[in-house]
């Protein structure tokens, strides 16, 4: 068996193309089967007629393509015989071990035949053979005359006289190779550089270029070369398209019809071949191979119209691409937007498919109902939404394409099965009139209803306050008479007398519900202070000078430290007695009978932001405030001294403290409590 390597390798990558689809697309086989030197045609094994041959198979037999195509082998060779049919069908049931050769080394010469020709005598022939695929029925057969046959082709008086045929054959079909390799290139430029070198070495041409229109500009731009391809011009108006829109030839001696023929001449160039790259009305491209030869190889323009149709090929597969990597670079910036906008959305989104299964959670919608979205991910939507009755028939509605664009205020369950209230809002995705998602907006309304509850509150109680302070004055009056009543009767009556102790207990009451009186009174007045620059030691220390005798009544001692050069600050020095004043009390009530320490401690503080605040700490070493009560401290009517608080003096002291920009707040602990009270320290800044 003799093998013939070049050939046969080139030969399956030409079968390759012939089956795969993307290739068949750009690359016409049988304009390359055409352009071949030598005899071809594909058959098809399982019944062993010709699907197809090249022109130098209808010159050797004598049939035309029309004719070939559907002929039986058996119309051809007259001694066909069942060896010669299980050497070449894979699935008869005579295969031998001749074919498992083929599969493993298909470049083989099988046998030598006498070919019958139409009105002409036979002529033997050598036949090469190659099995496209095992699972397939096509197979590809080469048939050579032999050495010691009388016939001769045509094709090869074109033949260089320094190579024989069979050297011609093998470098034909290398450049075939090259050439499908060219169009399965990723790198285009790659590709046309491989068509190029292609084009060289079957033209032997001095120059190989390709020309390409410029969209911005009306012209032809030299695109890429080989050779010498100064010889030819950089650029060519468009106008040269008139005598260059068809394949075409000009030899040394012809008359010149166009600017590139002319500049071909004026540059020592004896031929040139043109064809244009793309349709005759949608031209691309000019490929132009250019020689110093008087009499060039008859198939140089057949081969430039294979190379011009490869170019196209390779052009409109960057085109593809780059429209393909355009449109996926819009894309991902499409999807890179929507996803940033999902998970930064305040409102949950719910991105379901149209049978209402979940497909994603954004953060929002994971924060709002307590699902991670993986976990509910291909589940059912009501398994994730349990809300009202009027959320599912919305749902329907969508898959059928219609929005519910809000479904109002409804009540929804969390994975913990708090309810919260959410305005929803059910969105279909349509794309030609197929629902592909549907959305499902979820705004958490928990923190507006709790804002207008608030709002209610705050407005319940602004008029509470006109009303208690109208009634506090009101009633202040009467408790005064009633006061004075009392005192008279208490002086007509001796201390031994059965009344006098009731009488004594009756007054005391009107002095409580006096001093709850004008507590509610100083409580709904405005708190619009006349301010002035005060040194906060100078008015503790005057406060607890007062308070003197009281505070070692009940057996406590005290301290008051403030550190040197401690800032003054802007205040009300009444307002400002009144709020360490009920600080002081309280403490002194905290500690008891039992007595203990009261410090009083000021210094300056400074915040993050770089403010400078006087804060004055009060400290007792009494038993403590229970946490839960310690919230409600502040709380207008709310004491821990049944018998002798109003509720007020904590309520009114924030409001003092609040009205000069400060804070007030507490510590507390099973040993004693402190509270802090920060005022705005006046500084050079200020």
């Amino acid at each position: 068996m003799k093998e013939s390597p070049p050939l046969l390798h080139a030969l399956l990558g030409l079968k390759q193309a012939s089956s795969n689809r993307a290739l068949s697309q750009v690359v016409d086989i049988k304009s390359m089967m055409d352009v071949l030197p030598i005899s071809v045609m594909l058959v098809d094994s399982s019944n062993m007629q010709i699907l197809s041959g090249n022109s130098h198979l209808s010159d050797l037999t004598g049939y035309t393509y029309s004719e070939l195509a559907g002929l039986h082998l058996t119309d051809l060779f007259n001694n066909w015989h069942e060896e010669t049919l299980t050497e070449l069908v894979p699935n008869h049931p005579k295969t031998s071990k001749v074919v498992t050769e083929v599969y493993s080394n298909p470049n083989l010469h099988l046998f030598a035949e006498k070919l019958t020709r139409r009105h002409q005598p036979p002529v033997d022939v050598d036949l090469t053979c190659s099995v496209v695929h095992p699972k397939e029925t096509t197979i590809l057969i080469i048939l050579e005359p032999t050495p010691a046959s009388a016939y001769h082709p045509d094709q090869n008086q074109d033949l260089p006289q320094q190579h024989s045929a069979d050297e011609y054959t093998s470098q034909t079909w290398e450049v075939m190779n090259s050439l499908l390799s060219a169009v399965q290139e990723h790198d285009f430029i790659s590709g046309l550089e491989l068509v190029l070198h292609a084009g060289t070495n079957v033209t032997g041409a001095k120059v190989l270029a390709i020309y390409k229109i410029e969209e911005r500009t009306p012209r032809l731009q030299f695109y890429l070369g080989t050779g010498e391809t100064k010889l030819l011009p950089q650029e060519l108006p468009l106008k040269e398209l008139v005598h260059l829109n068809q394949p075409g030839q000009w030899r040394i001696g012809n008359r010149t019809s166009c600017t590139l023929y002319q500049m071909a001449r004026t540059a020592g160039l004896s031929s040139i071949a043109t064809t244009p790259i793309g349709l005759s009305n949608a031209m691309v491209g000019l490929v132009v191979v250019g020689d110093d030869k008087v009499s060039p190889n008859t198939l140089t323009l057949p081969f430039v119209q294979l190379l011009a149709n490869v170019i196209g090929s390779i052009f409109q597969q960057q085109s593809r691409l780059t429209n393909i990597q355009s449109d996926l670079t819009r894309q991902a910036s499409e999807l890179k937007a929507k996803a940033t906008l999902e998970e930064n959305m305040h409102e949950g989104i719910v991105l379901l498919d149209p049978t209402l299964k979940i497909i994603k959670l954004n953060q929002a919608a994971e924060m709002t109902l307590g699902y991670a979205s993986r976990e509910v991910v291909g589940q059912p939507v009501e398994k994730l939404l349990i809300g009202p009755e009027t959320l599912f028939p919305a749902l329907t509605s969508a898959q059928e394409g219609n929005p519910s664009y809000n479904l109002g205020n409804v009540k929804l369950y969390k994975r913990n099965g708090d309810a919260f209230l959410a305005l929803i809002r059910v969105i279909p995705v349509v794309n030609d009139h197929q629902v592909e998602e549907i959305i499902v907006l979820i705004e958490d309304r928990s923190e507006q209803e709790q804002i207008r509850l608030q709002t209610e509150q705050l407005e319940q109680r602004a008029l509470l306050g006109e009303v208690t302070a109208i009634f506090a004055h009101e009633v202040r009056n009467p408790i005064n008479n009633i006061s004075t009543g009392l005192q008279v009767m208490l002086m007509n009556l001796s201390e031994g007398s059965p009344n006098h102790g009731t009488v004594m207990g009756m007054l005391q009451d009107c002095e409580r519900l006096a001093d709850l009186m004008n507590s509610v009174l100083a409580f709904s007045r405005p708190t619009d202070y006349e301010m002035e620059k005060l040194d906060m030691p100078i008015l503790l220390n005057r406060l607890l000078d007062r308070l003197r005798p009281r505070i070692a009544k009940l057996n406590v001692k005290y301290d008051l430290k403030a550190e040197f050069n401690c800032p003054p600050i802007q205040g009300n020095m009444r307002a400002l007695e009144q709020v360490f004043s009920n600080l002081i009390t309280n403490a002194l009530h905290a500690m008891g009978e039992k007595g203990g320490n009261l410090v009083l401690k000021v210094q300056p503080s400074t915040t993050y932001e770089g403010s400078v605040y006087l804060e004055v700490s009060v400290a007792d070493t009494g038993p403590g405030i229970p946490k839960e009560i310690q919230e409600k401290l502040f709380q207008p009517f709310f004491t821990t001294d049944k018998s002798h608080g109003t509720g007020l003096g904590l309520a009114i002291a924030k409001r003092i403290v609040i009205a000069h920009q400060g804070n007030i707040w507490l510590e507390s602990f099973p040993v004693g409590t402190v509270f802090h009270v920060q005022i705005p320290a006046i500084t050079n800044n200020h």
